[in-house]
C-alpha cells in the first residue's frame, strides 16, 4: 500500500489523497510497540509528502492537524526543520481571517500542531520568531475585535494562541534550556509574546478557568525569564512595550477621563499594571519617572475606582508601593549612581501617595490594613533617604538646621520630608477626636448619632495604630519628636480600652519591627509608657 502512496505521489494532484493514505496508516500504527518498519516507512512518506505539498503552497492544514501529532519523533524533527513547511504551516493556521481557530476542537487541534513542531529541538528560532510575530498580529485582531464589539471566535482563539505562546516559552525562555541564541534576540521576541498576551487578556478573563490557567503559566516563565536578563535589556524592553501599546504611554501622559478607555484597553493597563511590578527594580529613573509612575498614579486614585474597578486600584497601589520599597532595600540602593539615582527618583513619590493615601482612607478604596503598609513603606522611603553615615545624626539631632553640605542638605530634606508626612497623619488623625469623657456616648440618643460617633472611635484607633508603627519607620533623628507626639496622645485617650490596646501595639512594634538602633531608646520609652497607662486604668482594669 504504502509503495502505491509513493507512485500516487508522483502525480500532483493525487498528492493530498495520498498524504491522507499515508497519515492514516501512520496514526493506525503509532501505538504499536516496539515500532515497526510499516510504522517508520509511513511516518517517513507523510513527511515527504507535507513537504513537498507546503512548497506548492497547498492547502493541508486539517490533514496536517490530524497527522503531525502522530508521527515519531524523527518525521517531527525534520517538519520542524524545514523553515517553510514550518511557515507555511503557521501562516495558514495563525491568519487572523482563517477559520481554523474559531471551534472548540478545531481551535485544539490547530494549536496542538503548531506545539508540535515549536517543541521540537530542530525548529530554528529564526522561523520561531516568524511565528511569534503571527502569534502577535492574531492577538491584536482579537483585542481590536473585542474593542469594537466584534466577535471573532474570541475564545477558543485566545486558548489556542495562548497554548501555542506556551509552546515557545517552555522551548527557548526556561533557564535549564540552554538555547544558541542571543539574550537580545531572546527580549525581542519576549516583547512581542508578552504584547500578545496583554491583548487577549480581557478575553481571557472572561473564557474561564481554563485560559485562566494556562495564562498563568505562561506569564509565571515570561516574569522569570525576564528578571534574569540584564538591567539595560530589561528597560529597553519596557520601553518598547509602552511603545507598542500606544494607549500605555497616552494614559501616562494624559490626563483625560478614564471612563473613555475601552474595556479591553483597560485590561491591557491592568496586565501590564501587574507585570511591571515585578520588573520595577531592574528599570532606570527615567523610565520609571516617565513612564511607568506616571501610569500607575491615574489607576491609584478614586476616580479610577469608579471608573474601572477595585482589580485596576488595587494593582496600581501594588506597583507603587513595590516602587517605594524598592528604596528600602539595601542591595539595591548600594547599586551605585543607578541605585541612587532611582532612590530620589522614587523619594519625589512620597509626599504625592502619602497625600493620597490619607485622602483616600477610609471611604475610596484604603483600607486600615493597606493604610499601616503603604503609609509606613512611604516614610521608610523617606527615612532611608535620609541617613547619612558621614554626618553624626543620632536620636535628637536638629535635621531642622543648616546643613553643611549638598548631599546633607538633601539627606536632611529627606528627614523633614518623612516628618511632614508624619505630620499629616496626626492632622488627619485630628479630624476624628476624641470623645470629651467616657460617659458622653451614654448621653447621646440611640440613632444614627451614636453609629456615627462609633464608627469615627474605630477610625480614630486605626489612625493611631499606623502612627504608633511610624515608631519603626522614621529617621532616627525624628524618633524623640513622634515619641513625645504619641505618648501624649495615647494617654489623652478617654477609653480605658483604648489605652491598654494601643500600649500593646506600641510595645508589640518595638519586639517585632524596631532595628537594632532603635530598640534600646524605644523598649525604656515603651516600658515607661506601659506604666502610665496601667495608672491611668487603675489596677482593677488591668
Amino acid at each position: 500500500a504504502l509503495n502505491a502512496v509513493l507512485v500516487a505521489a508522483k502525480d500532483a494532484p493525487a498528492e493530498a489523497a495520498a498524504l491522507a493514505l499515508a497519515g492514516g496508516v501512520a496514526m493506525a500504527l503509532a501505538h504499536e510497540a516496539p515500532e515497526t518498519f510499516v510504522a517508520s516507512r509511513a511516518c517517513a512518506v507523510a513527511t515527504r509528502l507535507i513537504r513537498s505539498l507546503c512548497v506548492r503552497q497547498a492547502d493541508v492544514v486539517a490533514l496536517c492537524m490530524e497527522i503531525v501529532p502522530s508521527l515519531d519523533r524523527r518525521s517531527t524533527d525534520e517538519l520542524a526543520s524545514d523553515d517553510i513547511v514550518l511557515l507555511s504551516l503557521s501562516e495558514a493556521v495563525l491568519n487572523p481571517h482563517a477559520r481554523y481557530l474559531d471551534h472548540s476542537s478545531g481551535a485544539s487541534q490547530a494549536a496542538l500542531l503548531l506545539q508540535t513542531l515549536v517543541s521540537a529541538p530542530t525548529a530554528k528560532f529564526a522561523s520561531v520568531h516568524k511565528m511569534i510575530a503571527l502569534v502577535h498580529a492574531n492577538a491584536t485582531a482579537v483585542l481590536l475585535a473585542n474593542e469594537h464589539s466584534r466577535s471573532i471566535g474570541g475564545g477558543q482563539r485566545c486558548l489556542a494562541l495562548l497554548h501555542v505562546v506556551e509552546a515557545i516559552l517552555l522551548r527557548y525562555f526556561v533557564e535549564d534550556i540552554r538555547v544558541r541564541v542571543a539574550e537580545k534576540d531572546l527580549v525581542d521576541a519576549w516583547c512581542d509574546i508578552v504584547d500578545s498576551m496583554a491583548a487577549v487578556h480581557s478575553a481571557t478573563l472572561e473564557h474561564g478557568r481554563g485560559g485562566s490557567e494556562v495564562f498563568r503559566r505562561a506569564i509565571s516563565i515570561s516574569v522569570q525569564f525576564i528578571l534574569r536578563c540584564t538591567p539595560d535589556h530589561v528597560d529597553a524592553a519596557v520601553r518598547r512595550l509602552f511603545h507598542q501599546q500606544q494607549c500605555l504611554r497616552f494614559l501616562a501622559s494624559s490626563s483625560c477621563s478614564l471612563q473613555m478607555t475601552s474595556s479591553a484597553r483597560n485590561c491591557v493597563v491592568l496586565f501590564y499594571l501587574d507585570l511591571m511590578e515585578h520588573m520595577v527594580g531592574q528599570l532606570q529613573s527615567n523610565t520609571l519617572s516617565t513612564l511607568v509612575l506616571p501610569l500607575a498614579a491615574r489607576y491609584a486614585t478614586a476616580e479610577a475606582l469608579r471608573a474601572v474597578g477595585p482589580q485596576w486600584f488595587e494593582s496600581a497601589h501594588a506597583l507603587l508601593l513595590a516602587c517605594l520599597e524598592l528604596a528600602t532595600d539595601p542591595d539595591w540602593t548600594a547599586k551605585g549612581g543607578r541605585g541612587k539615582r532611582s532612590m530620589e527618583c522614587v523619594v519625589v513619590l512620597v509626599p504625592w501617595y502619602s497625600d493620597l493615601l490619607l485622602d483616600l482612607y477610609p471611604d475610596d478604596g484604603i483600607s486600615a490594613d493597606l493604610l499601616r503598609i503603604a503609609f509606613t513603606t512611604a516614610v521608610q522611603a523617606a527615612a532611608v533617604a535620609a541617613a547619612d553615615d558621614s554626618a553624626p545624626w543620632g536620636p535628637g539631632s536638629d535635621v531642622f538646621g543648616a546643613a553643611v553640605d549638598g548631599p546633607g542638605k538633601k539627606r536632611k530634606a529627606a528627614a523633614v520630608l518623612a516628618w511632614d508626612c508624619v505630620s499629616k497623619l496626626m492632622h488627619k488623625l485630628d479630624m476624628f477626636p476624641a470623645l470629651a469623657t467616657e460617659n458622653s456616648e451614654a448621653k447621646q440618643s440611640a440613632d444614627a448619632g451614636r453609629v456615627g460617633t462609633a464608627v469615627r472611635s474605630v477610625r480614630r484607633r486605626e489612625l493611631l495604630c499606623v502612627l504608633a508603627l511610624q515608631l519603626s519607620a522614621v529617621p532616627l533623628q525624628m524618633l524623640p519628636r513622634l515619641m513625645t507626639e504619641l505618648r501624649g496622645r495615647v494617654l489623652a485617650e478617654p477609653e480605658w480600652a483604648t489605652r491598654k490596646a494601643l500600649a500593646d501595639e506600641v510595645q508589640q512594634i518595638v519586639m517585632d519591627r524596631a532595628d537594632l538602633a532603635r530598640k534600646p531608646a524605644l523598649a525604656s520609652w515603651a516600658w515607661q509608657l506601659r506604666i502610665d497607662v496601667n495608672s491611668s486604668i487603675g489596677a482593677s482594669k488591668i
